[in-house]
């Protein structure tokens, strides 16, 4: 049984599932006898949902830029950095809510972050070291993430053995060794990845179920941060809403030119860790 296997209501409105209490993927099977609960958007305390949101939008963006660029250019994708979450508004965000009283179930989701915007890292081919994003690019990003949300895709989840994840991201180094980081800590001897199209991402927390739980949704800005062990890094930031969760369009360019500020990742960031499947007892 899988936790979509509820009501077409159920399906729609629900982006994450408790399993025991602990984060549980809406398509990951239901191996033993549990306590379910749904999460959306709009429960009282939607913290663990907001922070699976903000992480898919990030992997979405990770799945425009693995294909953005001309197949002779090289893409690394580095780890995603996880967001941390917000106790309180900042001064722009107390601000917003005032003036859009309106809007603050919506800008509750934007708020659940520090830094108002998701990012994901990358390294481009050297050729490209010199190459400074437009609005046009900016523009041309956000037009791909909005076609694979309109396609309403699943971020499928994968438990595969560290040689299987080795194998999908020979193409990575940076991957590779994400991988066995993770294998290393793995209870089971599994990896969890997750699909969505022909993409496969490695992720430090669980997803939302589909692609299309996204509404509103734009690429702000790409920052370069300089030399990695892998090359040029470069920051990609933006900025969403979820599906039927929407802003006025003056709090949004407030939104907007928040999320145009460099994301700061703490060195050690905090993880909110998906449950590891794990096989039933045997009956008694």
């Amino acid at each position: 049984m899988f936790a979509s296997d509820l009501t077409e209501w159920h399906v729609k409105s629900s982006a994450l599932a408790l399993v025991d209490g602990q984060p549980w993927h809406m398509h990951r099977p239901l191996t033993r006898s549990c306590d379910l609960t749904l999460l959306t958007f709009k429960d009282e305390d939607p913290q663990i949902v907001n922070q699976a949101y903000w992480r898919s939008c990030a992997a979405l963006l990770g799945h425009v830029l693995d294909g953005a660029f001309k197949d002779e250019f090289s893409v690394e994708l580095l780890k995603l950095p996880e967001v941390p979450g917000a106790t309180e508004p900042d001064e722009l965000a107390a601000e917003c809510l005032q003036s859009h009283s309106d809007d603050v179930q919506s800008l509750s989701v934007v708020f659940a972050v520090t830094a108002g915007a998701f990012c994901c890292d990358v390294v481009l081919d050297s050729c490209l070291d010199s190459w400074t994003p437009t609005e046009e690019n900016l523009r041309s990003f956000t037009r791909d993430a909005l076609q694979l949300i309109q396609k309403d895709l699943l971020w499928e989840p994968l438990e595969v053995s560290p040689s299987v994840a080795l194998e999908i991201f020979s193409h990575s180094r940076c991957k590779q060794e994400d991988v066995e980081e993770r294998a290393a800590q793995s209870q089971n001897g599994t990896v969890s990845l997750y699909r969505c199209g022909d993409h496969v991402t490695v992720s430090g927390g669980p997803l939302v179920a589909r692609t299309g739980l996204c509404s509103q949704y734009e690429v702000t800005c790409v920052h370069t941060l300089g030399e990695s062990e892998w090359g040029v890094q470069r920051r990609s930031q933006g900025l969403s809403l979820p599906l039927n969760l929407t802003a006025h369009h003056k709090a949004w360019r407030m939104l907007r030119k928040r999320a145009e500020r460099l994301v700061e990742i703490p060195v050690t960031p905090p993880l909110t860790p998906e449950a590891t499947p794990t096989t039933p007892p045997p009956p008694q």
